[in-house]
């Protein structure tokens, strides 16, 4: 890993059934986030998720953590 803005380079790729879908390699990776979000605020683009999607993710989370702290499946 090298040094990227926010101290971080990332460089990786994404398998389907063994074979290479997408590749990513330097820069950070919080640019995107930083580029969509700028996009957003200038009204160039909508969200591409909800407030209901978030509050999701972290009821998953929290979840994970709990099976992870209790060694027990936890419904969601």
């Amino acid at each position: 890993m090298g040094r990227g803005i926010f101290g971080v380079t990332i460089k990786g790729s994404l398998e389907r059934n063994g074979k290479i879908v997408d590749s990513y390699s330097g820069g950070s990776p919080y640019e995107g986030e930083i580029r969509s979000f700028a996009s957003l605020a200038r009204g160039e683009k909508t969200n591409i998720a909800s407030g209901e999607d978030g509050e999701a993710v972290v009821r998953i989370v929290n979840a994970a953590n709990e099976s992870a702290a209790t060694g027990r499946a936890v419904s969601l």
